[in-house]
């Protein structure tokens, strides 16, 4: 990515802040819901499922941002995008891992990622690159986990452990040998539904270990070093935008399965950089099978 200017990371600053605020607060709103037992939980087109509480906590994060940034274009899981002028773009998924939520769970999260789209409000990316994100927040209510970053500065860590709270500087693993590696893949079962397992079966060769920690944790996991990378595919933006800022922050990145910042191309690679060009050649198939 290049080097953005000062003054989009000054703008961006208290937008990072809002979205601290305005994640926390709907985190606490959803678990409140889930508590209550009233979900309303209904089936969308795409066969995926949503609730009161993903439409609600989306609604709160959209009127938040219309009232502290007027100007800022919203894409959003549940209702899309709404056009803005100041070149600013959140990105928000109100409760990811939805399926997870419904089932009581604990690796739901709740999404905000700051974009900065420039000249290009409606998101032709320049060489296909997603445009950068530069500030973006992650909240895990019901693990009582938190990490954001802001472009440019250290990405953090907030946890609550029986000892009171933990405040730390998200580091990714820099293991450099993927036979000692451990990752998060997603099941093996997804990736045979989507044609992919000779992919898996790589990674699982290739690996000390691959594991299965579901939703956007499996981002935090690898953000905080305790795993060595996450991949996956048939993501949307709002799944990883907090994170490509984060995991950047961190020192690594979040990329497609090429090692491109094109994250709207349907595969993602969240790792340091110590294995990255081993993790890549496996998954586009050009490690020895």
């Amino acid at each position: 990515m290049l080097p953005l200017p000062p003054h989009v990371i000054d703008a961006a600053r208290p937008r990072l802040l809002l979205a601290r605020q305005v994640g926390a607060h709907v985190g606490q709103l959803v678990c409140g819901i889930l508590a209550s037992g009233e979900l309303g939980t209904i089936i969308k087109p795409d066969g995926s499922p949503v609730t009161r509480a993903d439409k609600l906590a989306e609604r709160v994060v959209r009127e938040a941002i219309a009232r502290d940034f007027p100007q800022d274009a919203i894409l959003g899981e549940e209702e899309g995008l709404t056009a803005g002028t100041s070149g600013f773009r959140w990105v928000i998924d109100p409760i990811d891992g939805t399926k997870s939520y419904i089932a009581g769970i604990p690796t739901f999260g709740n999404l905000l990622g700051v974009q900065w789209m420039g000249d290009c409000q409606a998101s032709p990316a320049r060489d296909g690159l997603t445009p950068p994100i530069v500030a973006g927040y992650a909240g895990f209510p019901l693990l009582r986990e938190e990490l954001w970053a802001l472009a440019a500065e250290p990405a953090w860590w907030r946890s609550e452990t029986t000892g009171g709270t933990v405040l730390r500087q998200a580091r990714m693993s820099t293991r450099s040998d993927l036979s000692a590696a451990v990752i998060d893949t997603g099941s093996p079962q997804t990736f045979a539904r989507g044609d992919r397992s000779a992919v898996y079966e790589r990674l699982a060769r290739s690996t000390q270990r691959c594991r299965s920690w579901n939703d956007a944790y499996s981002f935090a996991l690898a953000a905080t070093g305790r795993i060595d990378a996450a991949v996956g595919f048939k993501a949307s933006l709002w799944d990883l935008a907090p994170f490509a800022v984060i995991c950047a922050q961190a020192g690594g990145a979040m990329t497609n399965w090429a090692g491109e910042g094109k994250l709207e191309s349907g595969t993602y690679l969240a790792c340091g950089e110590g294995l990255r060009a081993e993790v890549c050649a496996a998954l586009t198939e050009q490690a020895r099978p």
